[in-house]
């Protein structure tokens, strides 16, 4: 794996049996026993243990005093994690807090959901996600719908008491007729005010994006899709299986 394959500073290292080869002079490699310890190689190839607690790696020689003069660094070189210290002495690692981003986390719809002769907005059965008190996150939802042209499509993000944010909603426009009609682009400044999606009639289906931003509060609780015809209509308006959303937690 390249450092540009990373986009987060991580790495995922295996378990060695016996050590791994010795790096060039300066270096130290990183690894893990078998046993699950966590150990470094120097050029002399001797091993020794790593020292993982407190916010910052550090390599330390036999006698287990190391001795900081200079900035060391973490590169990924061909296959190995390697940590270079400039003096050729003692590697240390200080390795920089983890951005406030996060991994993805993914909610997949698994069955069918449909709303008929209703402008009040519902909860959806699948697309949700857990946040913390005081995180922030970004969500996208990407939505295969129908419905009637009457009765297009409404969506908004319902989060815990005393969260803020807002949500947008990126499909047909309310009045489009055909698949070329332009797009539209409906901020809502508030959580709960549902911004609108046009519809095409049933069985064209059209993607719809719900796109938001939750900056939540002191609750701790659940970030959840909901939705809703614009007009009432008889004709069911349904979000299909395999629809999906992706958030971040960015602060």
């Amino acid at each position: 794996m390249k450092a540009s394959d990373n986009p987060y500073p991580s790495a995922m290292f295996d378990e060695q049996a016996s050590p791994p080869a010795a790096p060039a002079a300066g270096q130290h490699r990183l690894f893990i026993d078998d046993a699950g310890v966590w150990k470094s190689i120097d050029s002399g190839s001797v091993v020794s243990p790593l020292d993982t607690s407190g916010a910052a790696l550090t390599v330390e020689e036999d006698d287990a005093s190391p001795s900081i003069s200079d900035v060391d660094t973490l590169q990924f070189e061909a296959d190995d994690f390697v940590v270079t210290n400039p003096s050729a002495g003692i590697a240390h690692v200080a390795l920089a807090n983890p951005p406030s981003g996060s991994a993805a986390t993914v909610v997949r719809k698994t069955a069918d959901e449909s709303v008929t002769s209703s402008t009040t907005l519902q909860d959806d059965d699948h697309l949700l996600f857990a946040v913390g008190a005081n995180e922030i996150w970004s969500v996208t939802a990407y939505l295969r719908v129908d419905g009637a042209t009457a009765g297009d499509f409404k969506a908004a993000f319902s989060a815990p008491a005393a969260a803020a944010g807002w949500q947008a909603v990126i499909g047909p426009g309310t009045g489009a007729t055909t698949f070329e009609d332009a797009a539209t682009n409906n901020q809502a400044a508030t959580l709960g005010t549902a911004p609108s999606a046009g519809m095409l009639g049933a069985g064209n289906f059209v993607l719809v994006q719900v796109i938001g931003l939750i900056v939540n509060g002191a609750n701790a609780g659940n970030v959840v899709l909901q939705w809703a015809q614009r007009a009432s209509s008889a004709t069911a308006t349904r979000i299909m299986t395999n629809s999906f959303l992706v958030a971040h937690q960015i602060a």
